[in-house]
């Protein structure tokens, strides 16, 4: 069996998806394989990676009718064989170094590790050149690791333990279930190492396909939820420590989400952010503290005038169980 497992989803990526299997193809360490899936595509990206698959028999295509991102993904984790997975999106690329270093840190661990976490930059093309954004910087003790699936390794065995997949039919499916991945790690890494290239703003790119549902307040909604419910149902198997940062994090979340559905006005979306980020001890312990902040700040900043504001007054004096 090979050592990594890489899962790449593909719908008409035909003019991108080349630089990503380069970007395997030239990794220092070889022990790996590729698991394509071609999610119904109307290009060439189908008939472009058989191609290439003819040429090496470390890539493997699957071809499946168009069900979506989460489906392609769970698909390729179906079919995988390799010791850990990762993930690479068709229009990003990983560092030569990637590989090699995440079998070192492998092998030189004295248990098995369920995960592994590296840094990513991002960028995009102008005018054909790349233009730096910005690079990641996660912290050893993981009370931050992105809720993206693509900047980690994750053990197969570890991952198919957790009966976790990706969830269908909603938007932003890794934060619904990469957190709850995250905190069920008996054992973890961070790699101080940018593996990952991520690429941004690409026309047709699978977030932007997304992009109309992400913005639709019932759509993440329905993500957040997802994603307390994952949690509250696997927290007897998470270490103290890391159940705590993951239920911090997911009330975070939380209030990010509903300081937008404030702004949108959308009743129905507050009731249900406010309702749901109270009906566990652990949210509430953190959510306290984090309301009174914001509150402080928005009187320091003169916002009292704003909507948002004076819904949160009304919500906090309200809904908080002190």
């Amino acid at each position: 069996m090979p050592k990594f497992s890489i899962i790449t989803p593909l719908y008409n990526v035909a003019d991108y998806v080349g630089t990503a299997i380069q970007s395997v193809l030239g990794q220092d360490f070889q022990d790996w394989e590729m698991i394509l899936v071609d999610d119904g595509s109307t290009d060439d990206s189908l008939a472009y990676v058989q191609n290439i698959a003819e040429q090496d028999a470390r890539i493997k295509v699957i071809s499946q009718k168009n069900q979506g991102v989460a489906a392609t993904r769970n698909r390729g984790i179906a079919a995988a064989q390799g010791d850990y997975l990762l993930f690479l999106d068709p229009d990003d690329s990983y560092k030569t170094t990637l590989l090699a270093k995440l079998n070192q840190a492998i092998e030189g661990a004295a248990k098995p590790l369920d995960l592994l976490v590296f840094d990513y930059e991002s960028y995009r093309l102008e005018d054909g050149q790349r233009v730096f954004l910005e690079k990641s910087n996660y912290d050893h003790a993981l009370t931050s690791s992105g809720d993206m699936c693509w900047n980690k390794a994750y053990r197969r065995e570890f991952w198919l333990a957790t009966g976790l997949c990706f969830p269908s039919q909603i938007a932003n499916e890794d934060t619904a279930m990469i957190p709850v991945l995250v905190a069920l790690a008996q054992t973890w890494q961070k790699l101080d190492l940018i593996g990952y290239e991520y690429r941004r703003e690409r026309p047709g790119a699978l977030t932007m396909h997304e992009q109309q549902a992400a913005n639709q307040i019932h759509e993440q909604l329905l993500s957040w939820r997802l994603l307390r419910s994952n949690l509250l149902a696997h927290q007897d198997k998470m270490l103290a420590q890391r159940r705590t940062i993951a239920f911090h994090g997911a009330a975070g979340s939380g209030f990010l989400l509903l300081q937008k559905a404030y702004l949108l006005a959308n009743r129905e979306a507050i009731e249900a952010f406010t309702h749901d980020l109270n009906q566990h001890q652990l949210y509430r312990a953190f959510w306290r503290p984090f309301n009174r902040r914001y509150l402080l700040a928005a009187i320091f900043v003169k916002l009292s005038k704003i909507k948002f504001f004076q819904a949160s007054v009304l919500w906090y004096l309200g809904h908080v169980k002190h």
